[in-house]
């Protein structure tokens, strides 16, 4: 929780090119908690922002990457469709 009593959610992506860590905030922390607490592999969504010398990833949405299937444009703001994902 941070000072002002808001609970953040900090995760750190290990991929090709180092790690990344998405800072989900307030605004987003419930549509996001659930799966980045419960799910082994994640996809996530959000925005680069410039802050000082460093790129911050802000999370705004996440995913179970075992059964999600990406969206068709890169700009998608609603979850992959889950309803075939998953073999019977």
């Amino acid at each position: 929780m941070d000072p002002s009593g808001r609970r953040d959610i900090f995760v750190t992506f290990e991929g090709g090119s180092g790690l990344v860590g998405p800072a989900f905030f307030d605004s987003s922390r419930e549509a996001c908690a659930h799966a980045t607490f419960h799910c082994g592999l994640l996809l996530a969504g959000g925005m680069v922002e410039a802050r000082g010398p460093r790129c911050t990833v802000v999370g705004d949405r996440v995913w179970d990457f075992d059964v999600a299937r990406l969206p068709a444009a890169s700009t998608a703001r609603e979850p992959p469709s889950t309803s075939s994902a998953r073999s019977p």
